[in-house]
């Protein structure tokens, strides 16, 4: 299922804890009234108060320590100014060099950022000095997961969810982890984890359904995606890929209809995903219903000229209809663009 590794980037990008989990937490007491004050205000959500409280304390006077500065880049970056809490937590470390929330934070602004180098050299920063940072330890695994380096990414993973075993993050991304790197049996194990934390967690059941159905268990794997389904259908929580995974497995068995009424709810769920047009089209012309799946098909090219499966599937279809010029081609098409 080549569609797995390609949505890896749009799904890690959203991923990580909120600013309030432990590994960004002040590593000491409050030193000062208004810090205390700011910190208690920030735990509100508070963060326009706060800011005002701190920047008039750096108004008054100068010598404050790196909490001060690093409870103000919170402000910032809770408010969306990533950029000037970086610049925040700069002033932070110059005066504390190895000022543990400090660099946490720091870490999570470059991962946000897609600066993924820079997330794990800030992370790795951290943790020499705090080796148990279990939501750090998530950054740079994570980081080294985007950036290609899964045996890193496994290490990484792996000890968070041993330090944050309630974490549903730390086993949802080591099942992800595992998955990609074809260890399937300990992935169905996370994926059951994390389902265990959060029980209607569309995600989890679909990536197990994924798991079960790469060890041959599709049954197994259907109950799984009808699961997600199920939740998907009751909550907020949106989701094609329950849908285009199910519908997937049942063309590849024959049941065609079964299989174009789940893929048209999934291309109805993100109605920009080529991918689910081009595999609705291959179901349609399964289904001898040549002219909708041309239509599928031919908007599937317009939108990515470079997607060799959407021309393929075209040519297929053209020449059940007799084109045979055009099917030619598209199917050359596929050829060129298939080349390493």
């Amino acid at each position: 299922m080549d569609h797995r590794s390609g949505r890896v980037r749009r799904v890690f990008v959203f991923l990580l804890a909120a600013f309030a989990a432990a590994g960004i937490a002040s590593s000491q007491p409050s030193s000062g009234t208004p810090i205390k004050a700011a910190e208690e205000l920030i735990g509100q959500k508070r963060y326009a108060e706060a800011q005002r409280i701190l920047e008039e304390m750096l108004e008054r006077t100068q010598e404050i320590p790196a909490e001060g500065y690093y409870q103000l880049a919170v402000c910032h970056a809770r408010q969306g100014r990533s950029r000037i809490a970086d610049q925040t937590l700069d002033a932070a470390l110059k005066i504390e060099r190895d000022y543990l929330p400090a660099l946490h934070l720091k870490a999570f602004i470059e991962f946000s950022a897609g600066r993924y180098q820079g997330a794990i050299e800030w992370a790795d920063q951290y943790l020499k000095k705090q080796p148990g940072g279990g939501e750090t330890r998530k950054i740079a695994g994570l980081a080294r997961f985007m950036l290609g380096d899964k045996v890193g990414a496994e290490r990484d993973l792996k000890q968070s969810a041993i330090l944050l075993p309630k974490d549903f993050d730390a086993q949802y991304y080591l099942g992800r982890v595992y998955f990609e790197r074809s260890k399937l049996t300990p992935a169905l194990e996370s994926f059951r984890g994390a389902i265990a934390l959060r029980p209607h967690s569309v995600k989890a059941y679909n990536y197990l359904g994924e798991t079960l159905e790469g060890l041959t268990r599709f049954d197994e794997a259907k109950g799984a995606y009808q699961k997600a389904i199920e939740i998907e259908q009751q909550s907020t929580e949106r989701s094609e890929w329950p849908y285009y995974n199910l519908g997937e497995l049942l063309l590849s068995e024959g049941d065609v209809s079964g299989a174009i009424a789940l893929l048209e709810q999934a291309l109805k769920r993100n109605p920009g995903s080529v991918q689910t047009r081009t595999k609705l089209g291959a179901a349609l012309s399964a289904a001898s219903r040549l002219d909708d799946a041309t239509e599928q098909l031919r908007v599937a090219v317009q939108e990515e000229p470079g997607n060799p499966d959407a021309h393929f599937q075209l040519g297929r279809v053209l020449m059940k209809l007799g084109k045979v010029e055009e099917a030619r081609e598209h199917l050359s098409q596929f050829e060129r663009l298939r080349e390493p």
